[in-house]
């Protein structure tokens, strides 16, 4: 039970950290959409901006876990001066309890030992070199380190606190946000019940499950590509979410 927690508490600050730091600037550039339109982009364009300023860490030397904690503190110290208004519209309850349901055991999953190939070779290999070293060395032995890393980021911070299986939750953390996008675009096109449908239909599908339970980047990028679809808004910041990946192999190429 103890492991558990720290696995939960590693994820959970991971992502509480970054859906702060997209509140944050939602509020510094007065962005306003629908409610939970709003808090879940939020996370999204905040993860953005937790993977750049790990790789800032990493470059700099400075991967402790004592990092993560003052980065996280400061984020959501501010976050909590942050006030927005409007009233989240939710589907309805049988949606809600399919995908409890679900959301269950693929976190159950999520928070088990590692068991993806990939995920338990280059994912969280790369992951643990960072964190032993306290940050980027150069890596001339491995494919795989030249490769974008950018999610690899997160789960850098998540490793820091609850290890391996943290960083799995928090890929599953997206996988749960993909479903509330696809919902939200169904709300801002006028169709809310085909987006409940749609997101439904995405979030049982196994692959969907078996991804967004392992330690890999693909339930953000299904993620980020929800979010594109959908709206305009931010547009750089949905370039640096493929941006800050990019960097960290630019750097570990030279």
């Amino acid at each position: 039970m103890r492991r558990a927690l720290s696995i939960l508490f590693g994820a959970g600050f991971t992502v509480a950290t970054a859906w702060a730091l997209g509140r944050i600037l939602f509020d510094r550039l007065q962005i306003r959409l629908r409610r939970l339109e709003h808090e879940v982009l939020a996370g999204i364009v905040g993860s953005a901006l937790l993977s750049l300023l790990v790789f800032g860490l990493c470059a700099l030397g400075l991967v402790w876990t004592a990092s993560f904690w003052v980065v996280g503190g400061v984020a959501l110290y501010f976050n909590y001066r942050v006030k927005v208004v409007g009233k989240v519209e939710w589907p309805g309850a049988l949606w809600f309890a399919v995908f409890g349901v679900y959301a269950f055991v693929y976190l159950v999953n999520a928070v088990a030992p590692e068991y993806s190939p990939d995920g338990q070779t280059y994912h969280l290999g790369l992951v643990y070199r960072f964190f032993r070293e306290h940050g980027f060395h150069r890596i001339t032995t491995s494919f795989y380190a030249n490769m974008p890393l950018g999610m690899e980021m997160l789960f850098l911070e998540a490793f820091s606190l609850g290890r391996q299986s943290a960083a799995a939750t928090v890929e599953c953390c997206f996988l749960l946000a993909l479903p509330l996008l696809i919902f939200s675009y169904g709300q801002r096109i006028g169709h809310s019940a085909a987006g409940a449908g749609a997101a439904l239909l995405v979030f049982l599908s196994p692959v969907a499950g078996f991804a967004g339970s392992t330690a890999t980047a693909n339930r953000k990028l299904l993620s980020v590509y929800s979010w594109v679809q959908q709206t305009t808004v931010l547009p750089g910041s949905a370039a640096s979410l493929s941006s800050d990946a990019s960097i960290c192999a630019v750097w570990r190429r030279r």
